[in-house]
Formats: C-alpha cells, structure tokens, sequence
C-alpha cells in the first residue's frame, strides 16, 4: 500500500558544495512556515530514490533552483531541473544566483521568460523569504520585536553596478533620479547599496528608517554621496503626507556635507526602501 504523497511548498534543487548558503535559506524558510524538499543525502542506487525525487518535485509548488558554478556542473540538478521543466509550468522553477555566476547557454534558454534572482539584490532573510511568501501568498509568521537589522553590501563587480543603474533608469518614479546621477555612481571610487522592507501597518516608513539607521550607524567611512528610492508594490498605496515626515526626520539624521537624492515610486512587486551610498 503505497503512502499518500506529502506536499511541500518548495523543492530546492542544489549542489552539497553550497551546503552552508543552503543551509541559511532552510532556516529562513523554517521562520517563516515554508515548507520544503531537500535531498540531504544524496542518490543511491536503485529505483526507489528516484522515484520519489520525481514525485517530491511533482508535489511541490514551485523549485527553486540554487544556481552556482557548483550546480551547473552536478548531474543531479541537471536531472531535476531538466524533469521539473518537462513536467511542470516554466514560471515554477525559480533560480537562484549566489555566486554572481552566469547561468550556462542552455539554461538561459530554459529560463529566458522567468525572473532570475541573485543573492547580492535579493538577500536570503528579507528579500528572498519575502519573494515566496507573496508567490504563496502568504504574510510574514514572524513578528519582529524592535527594528530588523539589514546588510549594507559593497558593490564589487561592474557588472552588479551596471545592472544596479539600469535598474534605477528603468523605473519610472513620482519624483525622479536622472541619468547624470548615475553616471556618478558608475565613476565611483565606491558604491554600497542595502534594500530594506517596507511592511505594511502603522509606522511603516518610521520602522524602515530605523532599520536603516541602524544599519548605517554613525560611521559613514567617507561616503559623500546617498541614493535612495521608496518603492511600493502595486497593491500598497504611496505615503501619505503626514509619513513624509518619516523622509525628512530621516534626511535630518544624515551629516549636513552629504548630498542627497531621492525618488518615490509605485511600481514593482514588494514595497522597500533601495538605498545607495557612494564616495
């Protein structure tokens, strides 16, 4: 008598050479409720394995696809991604960058009409978790005591920096950043950016600023230059005036030599505060 299939909310397909960044998205899933398939120990002979892999993958609502020099290169992911794009809709296998990797030519093929996230823009605890919560949709579980820490990340690489450009040009705000701030972001000696969630309820700019403010601290290591853009989802409203207030207390915080830009806009599928510094 065969067992009734469990269902999972997500299979993640990866290599055991990225265990540790693997074991980070776990934990967060695990905060948060979501639920997973993971193979921990690998494939051994036989058929049964196998077949419960195809079944785990069947079951799942969406894959995300943990891609890496590493993955790109194991036969085992090879296998379920190629079955997961055979068996299931192209939109339910969800790539994940983490070493700033290229995906191969064959795989950009198969994933050439989905969103491929990275893990620089989309860090593991906010962004990522945030991402699936409202693909399953769902809300956050956790409730926050405080304000959330988030990272401020240095850009190393031009092509981070270039995609971070386009993507500031490419949104058209409320209130607008032009192309000549961009070009000195790209002349930069350098550039840090963070994204940081706006939640809903109230309060909500005031606990993003100070989630910011407590990322920055009082230590701006000669930073000259700030680049902020308030983005809201399609299905939360812009500020009203009396959360403005929340930008100018935030502005007032910044040292007076720090020059400052911003743009508001309401287009894009999470709220968040996309912020960047540059010397």
């Amino acid at each position: 008598m065969k067992s009734k299939l469990k269902q999972y909310d997500i299979f993640i397909s990866y290599s055991r050479k990225d265990t540790e960044v693997v074991n980070r998205i776990c934990k967060a899933f695990d905060e948060e409720g979501i639920t997973y398939f993971i193979d921990r120990q690998g494939l051994t002979g036989g058929t049964e394995f196998p077949e419960k892999l195809a079944n785990a993958i069947l079951s799942c609502n969406k894959l995300l696809f943990v891609a890496s020099n590493n993955s790109y290169q194991s036969k085992f992911t090879k296998n379920e991604i190629t079955f997961a794009y055979n068996e299931k809709e192209p939109e339910s296998i969800i790539p994940y960058i983490i070493d700033g990797s290229s995906l191969p030519p064959g795989l950009k093929l198969i994933f050439s009409g989905v969103n491929i996230r990275n893990i620089e823009e989309h860090p593991i605890e906010t962004v990522l978790v945030d991402d699936f919560l409202s693909i399953l949709g769902r809300e956050r579980k956790s409730k926050r005591e405080g304000f959330e820490t988030v990272s401020v990340r240095k850009i190393t690489s031009i092509k981070l920096l270039e995609e971070l450009i386009v993507d500031f040009l490419s949104v058209k705000g409320l209130i607008s950043l032009d192309k000549s701030d961009m070009k000195y972001l790209y002349e930069s000696k350098e550039v840090a950016y963070a994204l940081v969630p706006i939640y809903n309820g109230n309060n909500r700019l005031h606990q993003a600023f100070e989630s910011l403010k407590s990322s920055i601290g009082d230590d701006f290591s000669g930073y000259t230059h700030f680049y902020i853009y308030l983005k809201f989802s399609e299905l939360d409203s812009t500020p009203m005036m009396e959360e403005m207030k929340e930008v100018n207390d935030f502005f007032s915080y910044m040292p007076e030599e720090f020059e400052i830009k911003w743009g508001l806009c309401h287009d894009g599928i999470r709220s968040e505060i996309f912020f960047i510094l540059a010397k």
